[in-house]
């Protein structure tokens, strides 16, 4: 039994032999004298989460009225650690020591990042999605992407320009950067069109991409995060 119940019990036998005895006023040794228990049905007024179960109740004085906060207080919940996507790997990264990744991991890395911009720009989605983990996953916003998701707007962004040509190139040269997640890319990559009216129109995407290594010892792109 849990032993406050077994105190509150103790507090209600002790409570009706004294009103049998017609004395309703007189408080234990340590308490307040004056009006300790109004009524025989106020059997927990000197109940407290802090009395020392292991001494009489009589001899333990009231504590703080803060105690009842802090007994019914929630517990602490620690914080969840950060989906590991792109959308938080600049924090990440900060928090964590990157090193130089060795020669011919970032070669795989390279081959499967320029693959993808390259079949892009040919508005090959499909073959832009062979450099795609399955396993894809970003995070926009509150909105988690997919591999098929991120296809799909590849196709959306691809046939709004198909008619009116135009080029992917990535703007800077990547520095790959070896991390826990894999291995990070940050990336300018800039798409050049033209508008409805024929004048040419480019678009900067700002992305930090993640790479990581599966079986085979290939190195798919397995998420973009927006870099602001």
């Amino acid at each position: 039994m849990d032993p406050r119940i077994a105190q509150a019990l103790a507090l209600l036998q002790d409570c009706l032999r004294r009103d049998s005895a017609g004395d309703r006023t007189a408080a234990p040794a340590g308490w307040p004298s004056d009006d300790w228990l109004r009524s025989s049905t106020d059997v927990l007024t000197p109940w407290y989460p802090d009395v020392d179960l292991s001494s009489d109740i009589a001899q333990s004085p009231p504590p703080l009225s803060a105690a009842w906060d802090t007994y019914f207080a929630p517990p602490a919940v620690a914080a969840p650690a950060p989906f590991p996507t792109a959308a938080n790997v600049a924090a990440l990264s900060a928090a964590r020591p990157s090193t130089a990744p060795d020669a011919e991991s970032v070669e795989r890395v390279m081959d499967a990042l320029y693959g993808f911009v390259h079949a892009l720009g040919r508005g090959d989605v499909a073959d832009a999605m062979t450099h795609v983990d399955a396993d894809y996953h970003a995070m926009d916003g509150d909105r988690e992407i997919t591999a098929d998701i991120l296809r799909r707007q590849l196709e959306a962004l691809v046939d709004e320009r198909r008619a009116r040509g135009f080029e992917v190139a990535i703007a800077q040269v990547p520095e790959p950067l070896a991390h826990p997640l894999g291995i990070l890319v940050k990336l300018t990559i800039r798409i050049d069109s033209t508008d409805a009216q024929g004048h040419p129109e480019s678009l900067l995407l700002y992305r930090v991409a993640v790479f990581r290594e599966v079986a085979g010892g290939h190195w798919p792109l397995t998420a973009l995060g927006v870099v602001d």
